[in-house]
């Protein structure tokens, strides 16, 4: 019997964000930055977040003029409920993999951005349109045998779900994405 998730909860609707690789090199303290949840917000892992500057306290997706982070954790973790959870500045440059994600096609090469102004899709990328947040590049575009991935009307999408245990194949789709702002993706 597999277990599908290390603590014995329930599969997961989305799987969590993977850091693919990261340049240790060019690591610094601000790559990662742990504070507290605003009060009544549901983070979850690979979710675009930013800190309020007001409270000092994380808040789903990014205003203008906010640094993006993408969320290393569900704020609904129990480390998190007693503590603060972690994210990864888009300016480390790692290479990542998230389950949030609007739109249809995917290709590499392509922009991706959060829009500033949108609470329906707070939280997720999209391929970058001029006024968004550029927040990285799509590094990988098809499934773990380089095909692209269509049959769910998503194109240039990985499903995980051999690979990720916290998965199944209905809600394995992931996005892989270089971390950068707009000058470091052009």
């Amino acid at each position: 019997m597999s277990i599908p998730y290390a603590h014995g909860t329930a599969v997961r609707t989305t799987p969590r964000l993977r850091i693919v690789s990261r340049d240790r090199r060019n690591t610094t303290e601000t790559d990662i930055v742990d504070a507290r949840v605003t009060s009544g917000t549901t983070i979850k892992s690979g979710q675009v977040v930013s800190i309020d500057p007001s409270t000092n306290k994380w808040v789903l997706g990014c205003a203008a003029g906010l640094e993006p982070f993408f969320a290393l954790q569900d704020s609904t973790d129990s480390s998190v409920v007693s503590g603060t959870l972690s994210a990864i500045s888009i300016a480390s440059g790692a290479v990542i993999e998230t389950a949030f994600f609007t739109g249809s096609t995917f290709n590499v090469g392509d922009v991706v951005g959060i829009d500033p102004t949108s609470p329906g899709t707070a939280g997720s990328v999209r391929v970058a349109e001029s006024s968004d947040i550029v927040v990285g590049q799509v590094r990988y575009a098809g499934d773990a045998s380089g095909t692209i991935v269509s049959g769910t009307g998503t194109a240039g999408v990985w499903d995980i779900s051999e690979v990720n245990s916290e998965t199944t194949a209905a809600n394995a789709r992931v996005i892989r994405i270089r971390l950068g702002n707009k000058a470091a993706v052009a």
